[in-house]
């Protein structure tokens, strides 16, 4: 038995049966990211250099197993970086300092950058500015 060989756009995951078809169609493919939470698209397809991309974030979360309320699910969804900055900052200062004092930000102790964070928080709070 002879088996079928099939050629997948990388931008849309569009299949084909022969590779200068998938690889036409890959030039002029349009890729758009949509935002699951504020429903922003992006066009990417002419995103040469990647940096349109670094803006979307494909959250993939997986199967959700049991005892969850989402039990069975495959959780997965696409943000915008502003809805994920949004819902980063929706969490605890502790939670928060995990994330924003990491990686190539990371410039002393969590503990040293909660303390500054509550510290900006307390002084906007002074001046009556709203967060």
């Amino acid at each position: 038995m002879l088996k079928t060989v099939t050629y997948e756009c990388e931008k849309c995951s569009q299949q084909f049966s022969n590779i200068n078809e998938a690889e036409s169609h890959e030039d002029e493919c349009s890729t758009v990211f949509k935002c699951d939470c504020c429903g922003k698209e992006m066009d990417l397809s002419n995103d040469t250099y990647g940096t349109k991309n670094e803006g979307c974030h494909e959250i993939n979360l997986g199967r959700m197993g049991y005892g969850s309320r989402l039990d069975g699910s495959d959780v997965n969804f696409n943000l915008c970086d502003d809805c994920l900055i949004n819902l980063i900052n929706s969490f605890p200062l502790e939670c928060q300092a995990k994330i924003y004092n990491s990686g190539s930000n990371k410039w002393g102790s969590d503990e040293d950058w909660i303390k500054r964070q509550d510290d900006e928080m307390k002084m906007m709070a002074a001046y009556g500015v709203e967060m």
